[in-house]
């Protein structure tokens, strides 16, 4: 039985898959490309990496990975705008 933190296996999507069908779709009404999901594994968005289930060298998401994903870029992106901005100074020569 998974636990809190865990989901069954019966719950993970492949990468591929998953960017069709796990992931809300874009104001346009496009998918989002698997390309964009790989890029938010590896560098992320906001700060925040969108984390998944590794089974040999399959890559798997869950309706719960990306709410998590989804909620966090979100928090990540509020605070950001909430600080102010800082100018850079202006360099003469």
């Amino acid at each position: 039985m998974p636990t809190k933190n865990q989901s069954a296996p019966t719950d993970w999507v492949p990468l591929e898959e998953a960017a069709r069908t796990l992931l809300p779709r874009k104001p346009n009404g496009q998918a989002y490309s698997l390309v964009s999901v790989e890029m938010w594994l590896c560098r992320g968005v906001a700060g925040v990496k969108l984390r998944c289930h590794r089974l040999g060298r399959a890559r798997y998401l869950t309706p719960a990975l990306v709410a998590e994903f989804i909620d966090a870029t979100a928090k990540a992106r509020e605070k950001r705008a909430s600080k102010p901005r800082r100018r850079k100074a202006a360099v003469h020569g």
